[in-house]
């Protein structure tokens, strides 16, 4: 009897562990969603504008930099976090291999009868800031071809017009 009131309080502090991983993840995803949220609101500003007039092209390799930047840090918080959770449930199955004496409490992480829950279970997470690099990446690369399009249509010269031949 001793014995399975142990085992029940150490079962809830790993589920308490992975709860708290599991909480970290919400909270990463909350505040990166919301940073790009309002760098997507000041791309389309910005787009519309020509106030900055030559400044534009820098300002948006800004918001590609950060936006790509935070999506990056999000996603390697999100992969630890996940990291941290699979640590936890399988210190729980080395610690109580005999799965008999484990059937009465929840599984720690997904389901147990489909082992690939965990994994779509995770696939916004992991998804999203690798769809939002993307997005970036794109944006600075627009950008860029832009401001080089602006640059000779006028008058200025291009970067290929004001390079020397070589000899």
């Amino acid at each position: 009897m001793k014995e399975d009131h142990d085992m029940k309080d150490i079962y809830e502090r790993y589920a308490k562990k992975v709860q708290q991983e599991n909480d970290l993840i919400h909270h990463r995803m909350v505040w990166f969603v919301t940073l790009q949220s309002f760098l997507f609101t000041s791309l389309a500003l910005f787009t519309n504008g020509t106030f900055f007039g030559d400044l534009r092209g820098w300002i948006f390799f800004g918001f590609a930099g950060i936006g790509a930047a935070s999506a990056a840090f999000t996603l390697i918080s999100v992969a630890s976090a996940y990291d941290a959770m699979r640590d936890t449930r399988d210190q729980w199955h080395k610690g109580y291999p005999d799965e008999s004496k484990c059937k009465e409490y929840p599984a720690l992480m997904g389901g147990v009868a489909n082992a690939a829950l965990p994994k779509r279970g995770r696939m916004l997470a992991q998804a999203l800031p690798c769809v939002v690099i993307c997005f970036w990446l794109g944006v600075a690369f627009l950008s860029s071809i832009a401001s080089e399009n602006s640059s000779s249509a006028d008058g200025t010269p291009s970067r290929e017009a004001t390079e020397k031949p070589e000899e």
